[in-house]
């Protein structure tokens, strides 16, 4: 992650998204010379990566928020992930993001602490 974030590698090879809590910027998953082949490979953007509010996948009025690094942090640290072990019990994807949008709304309008201040304090 170290390489990718400073800019010496293009990205990094994982099926691991914990690398982007570290501050990966690319991970490309399903990386074999078949999927290469069929252009199955994954690739994720940390710059784009965005979390669904409504649930639904298709709908053109969906709502998402935009998420950042400490963002992933804070959704590992209440679902869980190999960085912090099991999370919050019975907090889901969806009480996750709902938190995470909830903070964001706040610190729009306070004094602009990140959704990781808000889980941490």
């Amino acid at each position: 992650s170290l390489l990718n974030s400073s800019g010496i590698v293009d990205g990094i090879i994982s099926n691991d998204g914990d690398c982007l809590l570290f501050g990966a910027k690319t991970i490309y998953t399903n990386f074999s010379l078949e999927n290469l082949e069929n252009r199955k490979v994954q690739r994720y953007e940390a710059n784009t990566l965005i979390a669904n509010l409504d649930g639904r996948n298709n709908s053109s009025s969906r709502r998402t928020i935009k998420l950042s690094q400490e963002d992933l942090v804070a959704f590992a640290m209440l679902c869980g992930s190999d960085m912090v072990g099991n999370g919050i019990p019975h907090c889901g994807y969806k009480k996750a993001v709902q938190f995470l949008s909830a903070c964001k709304h706040l610190s729009q309008n306070a004094n602009n602490t990140t959704c990781l201040d808000e889980l941490l304090s």
